[in-house]
């Protein structure tokens, strides 16, 4: 059996999305818009009447974990940050 490579300009990758320059951006952007999905699919618990203190644990664990998964690898250089902030 042989086996068929291809190359691709970004491949995903353990929840993260790599691309041929291993650009940091592309990973955090990736990311970003994946706790917005998580945050818009439990926005009904976010925005229900209750305590607050039940929103923050909903929080941190949904959007907020989702959004910073392999942040321990991304790396920005003053220029990124500053476009990324901007």
């Amino acid at each position: 059996t042989h086996l068929h490579y291809e190359r691709v300009n970004r491949l995903p990758l353990l929840g993260s999305l790599l691309d041929e320059t291993g650009s940091t951006m592309t990973s955090l952007e990736h990311r970003l818009a994946q706790g917005r999905k998580v945050y818009f699919k439990h926005q009904s618990t976010f925005m229900a009447r209750g305590g607050i203190k039940d929103k923050i644990a909903a929080w941190s664990v949904a959007p907020a974990t989702s959004a910073i998964f392999g942040a321990s690898c991304w790396h920005l250089n003053q220029r990124a940050e500053s476009d990324w902030l901007s």
